[in-house]
């Protein structure tokens, strides 16, 4: 059985109607439905088609799985992925990946995103990281919601240099140096229902970034809820702080 993710382009769809988004997200995220996927159990380059993880993996040195084809669905199934506090646990350079249920310890990043645009990483738990939980670099159009995010010395998710146009929807993210980081000219994202509580420094950080919409996060003992620095235009701003 495989997942096959729906791919939307959620801030259209905000636009249109929030209640009809937010239906959409948390009860039809997935098609389920047979099909064919290649069962794997070591650290290797994913290129195509549908992948099953069959066993959890440690890695030293190196990252442990690679992203590099388009259209590329990888599930965990609940393993785990850990590594030994360097490189990154999952290293995506291919478009509209689909990364779900995995769960991936103690490498430098743990989700690491460059330059690509499309993907879903969806149900993932992301542990003590020495730098990033999920890092977004010119990354754009992506769906991360619904994981767990936990002990990065630095931010549990990281949007930098031209990512654009991604949903932050119902992501637990706690325990981190800041929750979610926006820096160095990126716009246009949307942060959800999120989670973002026990962060040493901020909850939301928001450096150089315009015309996102925060709505519906929680956001408490952090040192700050939300610092914002040379931001332009907020499009709404809700939370329970």
């Amino acid at each position: 059985m495989n997942f096959y993710i729906l791919k939307f382009n959620f801030l259209n769809m905000f636009n249109k109607n929030i209640l009809s988004l937010l239906f959409f997200v948390t009860s039809s995220l997935f098609i389920l439905e047979n099909g064919f996927s290649v069962g794997f159990s070591s650290c290797q380059s994913l290129t195509s088609g549908n992948y099953e993880l069959s066993t959890s993996l440690n890695q030293t040195g190196a990252d442990c799985l690679t992203i590099s084809g388009t259209d590329v669905i990888l599930d965990c199934q609940g393993y785990l992925i850990t590594g030994d506090g360097t490189n990154k646990g999952i290293y995506v350079t291919g478009n509209n990946a689909s990364i779900v249920n995995c769960r991936i310890d103690n490498f430098t990043d743990g989700i690491y995103m460059l330059g690509t645009s499309g993907h879903n990483l969806v149900s993932n738990t992301i542990t003590n990281s020495g730098g990033v939980g999920i890092y977004l670099i010119s990354s754009s159009n992506n769906n991360i919601s619904l994981n767990n995010i936990t002990n990065s010395f630095f931010q549990g998710i990281q949007v930098f240099s031209n990512s654009n146009n991604n949903l932050f929807y119902s992501n637990i993210i706690n325990y981190n140096k800041e929750g979610i980081y926006f820096s160095n000219g990126v716009g246009n994202n949307d942060v959800i229902s999120n989670i973002l509580n026990y962060n040493t420094n901020e909850g939301l950080y928001m450096y150089s970034s315009s015309n996102d919409l925060i709505i519906s996060n929680e956001m408490k003992h952090n040192g700050r809820g939300i610092s914002t620095v040379s931001y332009t235009h907020l499009r709404a701003h809700e939370t329970d702080s």
